[in-house]
Order: structure tokens, then C-alpha cells, then sequence
């Protein structure tokens, strides 16, 4: 799963930098150390409307549907590679938006279906 952290100053107060690691859930701890030797704390605001999301639809009883929009990692790419992916998204008929973090944002199913079926990736779920 995606974690966000938010980087640690010298003296141990959040900054305005943020770090997003896949991790799984035996491996998270509240504070990480970073390659460089900084450490980050956990952001649980920043985790916050994924988990937000998922509450909703169960609440909603929509268990297992989607809440539309959201974001989605798999049909997502670097920050640096949105704009090549959006040109490329066009060129095969279908637009789409990215989160800073270079999330897709999934408006519809019918949305999703064209990405994916322009992005030739197989639908895990049978939606093929």
C-alpha cells in the first residue's frame, strides 16, 4: 500500500516535503529512516482521503464499488511522465488528469474502461 510521510527537520518538526513509499503494513512504523539519513513521520492526513473513500462506500453499501472519482495508482505513472501520458492518452482517444503525485483520476467506469483498454492493461475483476 502507499504510505505518505512528511519529512523531519534537524530538530525533528515537520517540513513542507513529502515522501510517498509502498510499503506493507507489517513494515510501517510511525517515523522512517529516508536513504539520504532523514527521517519522516507518517501523514495520516495524507493517507486520510483514500481511507475516507473506502468508509464511504461501505457506509453507502457499496462494497467493492468504487466511489467516483478516485485515484488510482496502477493506471498512474511519475510526476515527470503526466504530461507524455496525457499526449499519449489523447492520441489513442481518451483524456485524462492526474494528482501531483501522478495518480490517475478515474471519473467514470466508462472512463476507466477506455484508459485501460488504451493503456492495455487486463482488468483483474472480469471487466473485460
Amino acid at each position: 500500500m502507499l504510505y505518505h510521510f512528511r519529512v523531519l527537520d534537524k530538530r525533528g518538526r515537520p517540513t513542507d516535503e513529502i515522501v510517498s513509499q509502498y510499503m506493507s503494513m507489517r513494515d510501517v512504523t510511525e517515523v522512517i529512516c529516508l536513504p539520504d539519513g532523514r527521517k519522516a513521520r507518517k501523514d495520516f492526513r495524507l493517507n486520510l482521503p483514500r481511507m475516507l473513500a473506502k468508509m464511504d462506500n461501505e457506509i453507502q453499501g457499496r462494497k467493492g464499488k468504487p466511489a467516483y472519482p478516485y485515484y488510482s495508482d496502477a493506471m498512474g505513472c511519475s510526476p515527470k511522465q503526466v504530461p507524455e501520458m496525457k499526449q499519449f492518452l489523447r492520441s489513442r482517444g481518451t483524456d485524462a488528469n492526474y494528482t501531483p503525485d501522478g495518480r490517475l483520476i478515474v471519473e467514470n467506469r466508462s472512463h476507466r474502461e477506455k484508459v485501460r483498454k488504451a493503456l492495455r492493461l487486463v482488468d483483474k475483476d472480469g471487466y473485460n
